[in-house]
């Protein structure tokens, strides 16, 4: 997939966002909510891969709703991944979490910062 976005006006900062955000809960804090499911979210982990450094990157899990802040220069790429994909993590026959897709970024170029 390709995407190509045409801006208005000039922008100091542009953010992107999952198309679908959504976190509830997981396995861990399951045991202090009245639902059926086991878990209940779009996205279950935040990852870059970056070019600083040793060109690795940062995998964080999602396991509850935060702001957190991650700066690189010239990132490879960064998105929100849904990690596990078995219908039993979920038990959700219409919302079907485990077919959730992924989202990932691959800036074009150089001079790309992301926060």
């Amino acid at each position: 997939m390709h995407c190509q976005l045409y801006l208005r006006r000039a922008i100091g900062k542009l953010g992107v966002a999952h198309s679908r955000p959504c976190f509830s809960t997981a396995r861990r804090r399951r045991a202090t909510l009245d639902d059926y499911r086991p878990q209940v979210h779009d996205s279950d982990g935040f990852m870059t891969e970056t070019v600083t450094g040793n060109g690795s990157g940062v995998r964080w899990a999602i396991a509850r709703a935060a702001v957190n802040r991650f700066m690189d220069e010239n990132p490879r790429g960064f998105g929100l991944i849904q990690r596990e994909r078995d219908f039993n993590r979920y038990q959700d026959v219409e919302a079907q979490y485990q077919a959730r897709s992924s989202y990932w970024v691959e800036p074009l170029g150089t001079g790309a910062r992301a926060e």
